[in-house]
């Protein structure tokens, strides 16, 4: 769990303090007085906390076309694989997968692999949408 040096002196202080378990208090704030540490307190979740980059090219928001007033592309698509679970922009993810010689397309669909967990993945190059 950690080295002797660490983990000795909260076993140290968890023994000093057992008496102060109160079954009226969280678990955490019993912790917090056992242990005589502070933990870290949660912070309000933001919006911005939620904007993931895109898993090839490594930015949120693509550049606007030139001239274009519209904001530039965020990921939209990500891949289906829970564990993997990776943002990317259709536009990156359509250049990487025909970059990709085992990718293969059906009328305005490519079918290939995520650049990650190597799971298989579609991405509409046609209209926009979203397999």
């Amino acid at each position: 769990l950690g080295s002797e040096e660490f983990t000795g002196a909260l076993m140290q202080k968890l023994n000093r303090n057992a008496t102060k378990w109160r079954a009226d208090q969280l678990p955490r704030k019993n912790l917090e007085d056992l242990l005589e540490i502070k933990f870290p307190e949660a912070r309000a979740t933001e919006t911005e906390d939620f904007e993931l980059e895109c898993s090839i090219c490594y930015s949120y928001r693509l550049e606007p076309a030139a001239g274009s007033s519209e904001a530039g592309e965020t990921p939209d698509r990500i891949c289906d694989d829970v564990k993997c679970g990776r943002p990317f922009h259709r536009s990156c993810l359509v250049e990487w997968l025909r970059a990709i010689p085992t990718t293969q397309q059906s009328f305005q669909t490519l079918f290939g692999k995520c650049p990650y967990c190597q799971n298989s993945i579609t991405v509409d190059i046609g209209t926009g949408r979203l397999k």
